[in-house]
């Protein structure tokens, strides 16, 4: 971490309505394909986004790596639940029921460590996943609370319904594309798999019109072009090189795949009173 960090997040203190203060998690040195792709996420999910967030006093965690706490809040929430997986977002749940504000110093970091493998990576998801499920069946009574402002009528509903519903669109399509595979295998056995025949019959009498272009191909494109310019600014914003992340920037579009798998599987085992662990 930067040497003058406790200088730069004290200031926010002054407010008394500040309990915490949290600041941009960077990755330390990515060297892999994978530390390269968190390493955009992080730029994302715990730098730029977590900033826009603290605006409407909506923040939902106080990322470990490093948080600053007053003692006299802590004091009345009786310090962290220790039986909490994820205990650094369970005590930002309690925070902002307590009418706590929890504030973002992007000016400053602090930096990590993260997965350099598949299993590590899925291990650590697990429990962030798995016990942000449990924290929220803890504390569902935080949802379309008018008393938390926009932390209860917007975020809670909006964040955790679109992953409902991502996760559900995802479904949906791997059920959709498995369909269309069964399809073409009945299709290609019915003429010996000639597929290159095939293709090149389709190529032949193809026709461009713009007209026939799907409202619904520009619908599911869109969140691509969406979260690529987002992406894209947050990284100008932040002062960050888009040419040292463009490969975690490209292969982060397409990170939706195991995120939505992940959410499934946490899902479940939540769902089947899984023990899991903090550490594997």
């Amino acid at each position: 971490m930067e040497g003058d960090i406790l200088t730069k997040v004290g200031g926010y203190f002054r407010d008394e309505d500040v309990g915490s203060v949290i600041v941009r998690v960077r990755v330390r040195e990515p060297k892999n394909w994978l530390e390269k792709i968190i390493e955009m996420e992080y730029n994302m999910g715990l730098g730029f986004y977590l900033k826009l967030l603290s605006f409407l006093n909506c923040l939902y965690l106080t990322p470990g790596q490093f948080s600053l706490y007053r003692k006299k809040m802590l004091d009345e929430l009786r310090g962290f639940d220790v039986d909490n997986i994820v205990e650094d977002t369970e005590i930002a749940y309690r925070m902002q029921k307590k009418g706590y504000k929890i504030a973002c110093c992007l000016s400053t970091y602090a930096y990590t460590k993260v997965p350099n493998n598949i299993r590590a990576f899925y291990y650590q998801r697990r429990r962030w996943y798995s016990g942000t499920i449990q924290t929220i069946l803890k504390h569902r009574d935080v949802f379309f609370n008018r008393e938390l402002g926009n932390f209860g009528m917007f975020f809670m509903p909006v964040n955790y319904g679109s992953i409902i519903i991502g996760t559900f669109l995802f479904i949906s399509t791997i059920f959709l594309i498995g369909q269309t595979l069964y399809d073409y295998f009945i299709y290609y056995s019915l003429i010996d798999f000639d597929i290159i025949g095939s293709l090149m019959n389709y190529l032949s009498n193809v026709e461009f019109d713009p007209l026939m272009i799907s409202i619904f191909y520009f619908l599911g494109i869109s969140p691509f072009i969406m979260n690529a310019l987002i992406n894209f600014f947050a990284i100008r914003k932040m002062g960050e090189s888009f040419r040292e992340l463009f490969f975690g920037f490209i292969c982060f579009l397409f990170f939706f795949i195991p995120y939505n798998t992940l959410w499934i599987i946490c899902a479940y085992m939540v769902a089947r009173n899984k023990n899991i662990k903090w550490r594997n």
